[in-house]
């Protein structure tokens, strides 16, 4: 089982100091390398190494009941949550066949003109079954409470899990590069406390330990 390191919660004096969380968010996953990661020496790297390639894998943002229909807030995290993806230069979009899940990202995908990509295998599996070549990318993946976790661990070989009911601001970021693999988790609000999203003053990084969630429902 791999470790998971807990970092302090960061405090971000504006709204929009997205710069400033970029380099933090830079800094979590190259820090992580020592405990997510297998380091290789600089003189046995291949001269073909290969770009390292970003995943973001996230929940649909609220759900009105059940509908498959973004509340109010869910809506203030998908505004939030493209604000974040444009900061971050997200290259592809992929969503699940669903309104919610569509809703939460196509703030990003009007903001940066990219399409939304479909898909149904909640694995690199899935999403590379079309020939996608996805190194050197930043991808967003949007999926379900008992389908990111999936994702995750697909990507990252780490043990599946599942998200709480009421868990909408998990924010997990996958690094790959070449047999290289990073993970870290940071919140982007707090829906354990508020169904309101937290402007990004208030975001901070969390630790994430697989297995402790099991909630059957939503998704």
């Amino acid at each position: 089982m791999k470790m998971y390191r807990s970092f302090p919660l960061f405090k971000f004096s504006t709204r929009h100091n997205l710069k400033f969380l970029c380099i933090v968010l830079c800094w979590l996953i190259f820090a992580s390398a020592e405990i997510h990661g297998q380091t290789t020496p600089a003189d046995s790297q291949p001269d073909n190494l290969q770009s390292k390639t970003t995943w973001l894998i996230v929940r649909h943002a609220e759900r009105d009941g059940e509908a498959d229909a973004l509340t109010d807030a869910g809506k203030q995290r998908a505004s939030l949550l493209a604000e974040l993806g444009q900061a971050l230069n997200v290259t592809a979009i992929y969503s699940t066949d669903f309104q919610r899940t569509r809703a939460t990202v196509t703030p990003l995908a009007e903001a940066l003109n990219l399409p939304i990509h479909l898909y149904r295998q909640p694995t690199l599996e899935g999403l590379t079954a079309g020939g996608n070549d996805f190194s050197g990318q930043v991808i967003l993946v949007v999926g379900h409470s008992n389908t990111v976790g999936q994702m995750v661990a697909s990507l990252a070989d780490v043990a599946p899990f599942e998200l709480e009911h009421g868990e909408y601001d998990g924010l997990f970021i996958v690094t790959v590069e070449g047999e290289k693999k990073n993970f870290v988790r940071l919140n982007f609000s707090s829906s354990k406390q508020s169904s309101t999203p937290l402007p990004l003053d208030k975001m901070g990084p969390q630790d994430v330990r697989p297995g402790n969630s099991a909630s059957k429902s939503d998704r």
